[in-house]
């Protein structure tokens, strides 16, 4: 089957000026030896409804320079032949574990990367740069620097946009966009509060036709299956089933392991529950060859943070 990829993707970098830093080049275009020299340089104007998004949660800039190309695309890490996505929940911002995480995540070698309970602190800009110096570009996505939030990273030009329901206090969706592939990138709050969430990734599910990946931690699952005997059940699990019985979105945990397995990505003090998911929809799955969920529980095992790590990887 042919791999869900545009001939040409859209490269925008940014050169921004702000009141606290004279000048910050988020990523030089022209060094980087994959996308050539011939950039169009864009006044960049926040605030305006042409203006595209930079990829910075520091200050909002004065002014800048937007560099847009359009590049041609030859494949992923694995040569066009594979895509890998990596979604973990590292507890709180990380911490003093931000070193340990990222050398994780540098083992994955992924394409995308998910990190959910992200923090724009000390240690979360620590874990970002740490992230970027192994070549991926970031974008981070929290309401202040002690805000459980999200950070999306990439090895190639990618869009973003903020979906996360005006209201909600807590909690953070992120879609990001390139190559053809629309993946939404998910961190629910707890209790009733996910409902509004839900109805997003429901009209997701809906409306897109194009390859959709959803991931991410939920905060939710079924819970007659995805929870230790004796677990308190949690709220929105109907609409959680929802995602598959009504938007025909497929559970690819369960598509790769069993519709009776079994497996806990993050435990309490008594008893394991199934909270971090990925699903995909038909046009995903008609694009690819194979696809495949895992969890890893090094994760956890090794004190990392107290999520597994959810894999994705997909075949053409």
């Amino acid at each position: 089957m042919s791999p869900f990829r545009l001939p040409t993707v859209t490269a925008i970098v940014y050169d921004y000026h702000d009141k606290e830093k004279n000048s910050e080049l988020i990523y030089d275009p022209v060094s980087d030896g994959r996308f050539g020299s011939i950039w169009d340089r864009r006044l960049f104007q926040p605030g305006r409804q042409n203006a595209v998004r930079p990829n910075f949660t520091s200050a909002t800039p004065d002014w800048g320079l937007a560099y847009v190309a359009s590049l041609p695309y030859n494949g992923w890490s694995t040569g066009g032949k594979a895509m890998k996505i990596v979604s973990l929940n590292i507890r709180h911002g990380g911490g003093n574990k931000t070193a340990k995480i990222a050398a994780w995540l540098r083992a994955q070698s992924a394409d995308l990367i998910l990190l959910t309970e992200w923090r724009s602190n000390d240690s979360g800009t620590s874990l970002k740069e740490a992230i970027e110096s192994a070549g991926y570009i970031s974008f981070g996505e929290t309401r202040s620097t002690a805000a459980d939030g999200i950070l999306v990273a990439v090895k190639y030009p990618f869009s973003t946009s903020r979906l996360t329901p005006p209201s909600s206090p807590k909690g953070e969706i992120v879609a990001a966009e390139l190559a053809g592939l629309k993946i939404l990138c998910g961190y629910f709050p707890q209790g009733d509060a996910k409902k509004p969430f839900f109805d997003i990734f429901l009209e997701q599910a809906a409306s897109v036709q194009t390859p959709l990946l959803l991931i991410g931690d939920l905060n939710t699952r079924r819970n007659d299956i995805d929870l230790e005997a004796g677990a308190a059940k949690f709220s929105c699990a109907n609409q959680f089933i929802e995602l598959t019985d009504k938007a025909e979105m497929i559970d690819l945990w369960r598509q790769s392991n069993g519709a009776d397995a079994r497996e806990w990505t993050w435990r309490s003090s008594k008893n394991g529950f199934r909270i971090d998911h990925a699903f995909g929809n038909k046009a995903l799955l008609a694009s690819a060859s194979a696809i495949k969920c895992s969890y890893d529980p090094s994760t956890r095992d090794g004190g990392l943070t107290d999520h597994s790590g959810v894999i994705v990887d997909i075949a053409y």
